[in-house]
């Protein structure tokens, strides 16, 4: 045992070492593992059809291909996408999707960072919430209600109640939702996101079938003696939607987590 405990102790210290030197489709049915149906590439969940969502997800893959180290900061970031390091918060990392994907799309998100050039999560939250649900020909974005609608490239956003380090999260959606096997009201979408901790299935935590296709090295460290992986990813949450909208961090039976919760999608830009 006391080598074991050795071993894995070795294993974390070399790791740290390492580390620093609009669309149609039918609902799915609940499903044991809500990545599998995606396939095995990322790419395979664009539709001819949904336009703007394939091409967040083709900057999404192409980030995520030259991705060689990453880390969660709420300062100082690094976004060298180019040489494949990538310090960032979640705000930070959709922020540099988005703005290489659509700068116009971007720009018409509120920001509130201290900065005045990042949109946090709750000035997406924000926004989401003031939209309206179809194509009114004044909004390059629409807010998408409800789960089952969702699409590849569509951004999610959760905020607390009381702002504290952060204003809350908000992720990129890389997959349609699943029912969820555990609950009748859940729904499992793949996200793409930078965070502390990884999701199921994560790639941070070299997991799931993307894994293979993303190699790099996320920061190891310990909570409260938990070996996590912290920076860029993509892995599986839950979500319930409606008055009490809650997500499941990293399984389906995992803890449910209330929080008020906007999906928003960007659609053409008008022309005026």
């Amino acid at each position: 045992m006391t080598s074991l405990k050795y071993s894995i102790l070795l294993f974390a210290f070399a790791g740290s070492i390492l580390f620093f030197s609009a669309c149609e489709k039918t609902k799915l049915e609940p499903n044991d593992d809500p990545i599998e149906p995606q396939g095995n590439k990322l790419l395979e969940v664009i539709e001819e059809d949904n336009i703007w969502g394939g091409k967040v997800i083709t900057e999404v893959d192409r980030v995520m291909s030259l991705l060689r180290t990453t880390d969660y900061t709420l300062s100082n970031y690094v976004t060298d996408v180019e040489g494949g390091y990538l310090i960032v918060d979640c705000s930070k990392y959709v922020e540099t999707i988005l703005k290489e994907v659509s700068a116009t799309h971007y720009n018409k998100l509120p920001k509130s960072s201290t900065s005045g050039l990042t949109s946090l999560a709750k000035d997406y939250y924000n926004h989401f919430v003031s939209l309206p649900f179809e194509h009114d020909g004044n909004h390059c974005w629409i807010r998408i209600n409800n789960l089952e609608d969702v699409c590849p490239g569509d951004i999610i956003s959760y905020i607390h109640e009381e702002e504290g380090s952060t204003t809350g999260h908000v992720m990129i959606i890389c997959s349609y939702p699943v029912l969820s096997e555990y609950s009748p009201i859940d729904y499992s979408l793949v996200v793409n996101d930078a965070a502390n901790s990884g999701h199921f299935e994560d790639t941070r935590n070299k997991e799931g079938i993307y894994a293979e296709e993303y190699d790099y090295i996320a920061r190891l460290h310990f909570d409260n003696g938990v070996i996590k992986y912290s920076g860029v990813g993509i892995g599986a949450m839950w979500f319930h939607m409606d008055e009490n909208s809650y997500y499941r961090w990293s399984s389906g039976t995992s803890t449910s987590v209330n929080k008020n919760i906007a999906i928003g999608r960007m659609i053409d830009i008008p022309v005026i």
